[in-house]
């Protein structure tokens, strides 16, 4: 009886342990789970977002390319929400950024990732909509100015057009 209630104590302390390591892991996982890498094609014209002759500096504008794979072209995707997501520069390691409030023209920029409201966006209710957050608003699309290659991006109220169309595949 003795041996049966030392085996069973054993049975359960390994049972134990077996279940508390796979939590262990299970959360270890979940922690160091990557944020997804994505390119930015316009449906209209078929090319990329990226900073304008892949630069590295704050301010620059974000310009449609022809897609060649590059880090320039590369967004990662870091959760700040439930709704809002930061774009981050794969190359210059900025954050995609509205230069001023939710009207139509607001030029798109790289900008040093400081948690402000110009650099929340969400993917729309056709979850193919790169929508903007400042302030809050949600009123406010990237749209391509146009199918030239290095025209600046700029905001435009949400109207489902084709210029404002992106489709994210893996980068």
């Amino acid at each position: 009886m003795r041996d049966q209630m030392r085996n069973h104590r054993l049975v359960t302390l390994l049972f134990s342990a077996a279940i508390a390591t796979a939590a262990g892991l299970l959360v270890a996982s979940t922690a160091q789970a990557e944020d997804p890498i994505v390119k930015l094609i316009s449906s209209q014209s078929g090319q990329c977002l990226q900073p304008i002759n892949g630069s590295l500096k704050q301010g620059d504008a974000i310009v449609q390319a022809p897609c060649n794979g590059s880090e320039a072209q590369q967004w990662t995707v870091t959760m700040v929400s439930s709704t809002k997501v930061h774009l981050v520069n794969r190359s210059s390691h900025l954050c995609l950024d509205a230069r001023g409030g939710a009207t139509n023209g607001t030029p798109i920029q790289q900008w040093t990732c400081n948690g402000i409201s110009n650099e929340n966006w969400g993917f729309g209710i056709t979850n193919n909509l790169l929508v903007s957050a400042v302030s809050n608003s949600w009123s406010h699309c990237i749209a391509t100015p146009g199918n030239q290659n290095n025209l600046p991006m700029q905001l435009r109220a949400c109207v489902i057009t084709p210029s404002q169309i992106w489709t994210r595949p893996p980068g």
